[in-house]
């Protein structure tokens, strides 16, 4: 089930970013980031647990995904497609486009992104400070 993130929610969101990236956001800036009034977030729950979620950024016509997270024994069931069509379904109204960046190794979340149709239009050189890892920039338009 796709709902709306609760404050509640912050430990259990938490603790799926931290066995599922690389370079995990910490408690309190996820708890910051999550308290800023253009930014949302929705999980994914299944039997009272979450198994994913999205955080995102949204202002006027334009959107950004920040974080986009299956808990890894969850991925490959749709779960990170369902959230991302909830984002795009929940703020359809005067949406007009839409941003990310994804590491260049993370081929899954890519082709996600492109089913979507999200489209590379960039390359950060070294983005990620885990790795030094470069992203794609993708971009959505309506």
């Amino acid at each position: 089930m796709l709902r709306p993130f609760r404050q509640s929610d912050l430990g259990e969101v938490h603790a799926i970013e931290q066995v599922s990236q690389s370079a995990p956001w910490a408690l309190e800036a996820c708890a910051r980031l999550l308290a800023q009034p253009a930014v949302k977030a929705m999980v994914w729950e299944q039997s009272d647990q979450i198994r994913g979620f999205v955080i995102y950024m949204r202002v006027g016509p334009e959107f950004e995904i920040l974080d986009l997270v299956t808990h890894p024994g969850f991925r490959r069931r749709g779960i990170g497609r369902q959230l991302l069509a909830g984002v795009l379904e929940l703020e359809a109204p005067g949406l007009e486009s839409g941003y990310l960046e994804v590491r260049v190794s993370n081929l899954a979340a890519q082709g996600l992104y492109t089913l979507f149709g999200f489209k590379t239009f960039g390359r950060r050189v070294r983005y990620y400070s885990d790795n030094g890892e470069d992203a794609l920039m993708m971009r959505w338009e309506k």
